[in-house]
């Protein structure tokens, strides 16, 4: 929540700290259920009760028409698994939707990400976990509002350049699975970081990357992260 944008600072906690709260409560209220958590425990993906997936259910359209969607004036697309598994048909969306801030593209079938991301100058969040996407686009550095960047578990072996040049980013999160069956205890590697990453002085999250003795330093000038794996 905090990563998209829907909770914001409180009462001098940061909108990190305010958006788990926020879930903890919903989840202690049984109004969602912890459907995984990642390799330390933490809660990472939450999803609704049998009670709301049956109310939602009952009011879904009974015919074949849907409502009309001007993409212009979209702002999040979360997992459409048609149209996610088409690059060509998020290319349009990408050219069609200059207002998007969420980009949640989870467990979809995506394998690449359209250049045509670069245009989009309002996301905040990109999720790609559990994708087989293997590259980022450069023009990935375009994206000066992005907070959150999710890469955990897809093929990207080494972050782009222009990363480091995102001065709004809070949250880089990023692995590859060596071994999808979870068969070895170590099922996943750091990607390769760029250099100048101690530039980037909002960065709360780091997640996982290859240690080298740059990045050690890189760090150790970084008083901002909060968390690094």
């Amino acid at each position: 929540m905090g990563c998209r944008g829907f909770a914001v600072t409180k009462d001098g906690n940061n909108p990190e700290d305010v958006a788990e709260g926020n879930l903890m409560e919903l989840i202690h209220r049984n109004m969602l259920v912890i459907d995984e958590s990642d390799e330390l425990g933490r809660v990472s993906t939450c999803r609704r009760t049998w009670i709301q997936e049956f109310v939602a259910s009952q009011h879904k359209w009974k015919d074949d028409r849907a409502p009309t969607m001007t993409f212009q004036l979209l702002r999040t697309l979360m997992s459409l698994e048609a149209v996610s598994s088409s690059t060509d048909m998020l290319n349009s969306f990408f050219l069609g939707s200059n207002y998007l801030t969420v980009l949640e593209l989870q467990d979809s079938a995506i394998n690449e990400v359209p250049v045509s991301i670069g245009n989009l100058f309002n996301l905040r969040y990109i999720g790609l976990r559990r994708t087989k996407v293997h590259k980022l686009p450069e023009c990935i550095e375009k994206l000066s509002n992005l907070q959150t960047l999710d890469m955990k578990q897809t093929q990207i072996v080494k972050l782009p350049r222009g990363i480091a040049r995102i001065k709004k980013l809070r949250h880089l999160i990023a692995d590859k699975y060596v071994d999808e069956r979870q068969s070895t205890f170590r099922y996943f590697v750091g990607v390769q970081a760029p250099k100048g990453l101690s530039g980037l002085e909002e960065l709360q999250t780091l997640e996982t990357v290859g240690a080298t003795i740059e990045l050690a330093e890189q760090l150790d000038k970084d008083e901002t992260a909060k968390r690094v794996d």
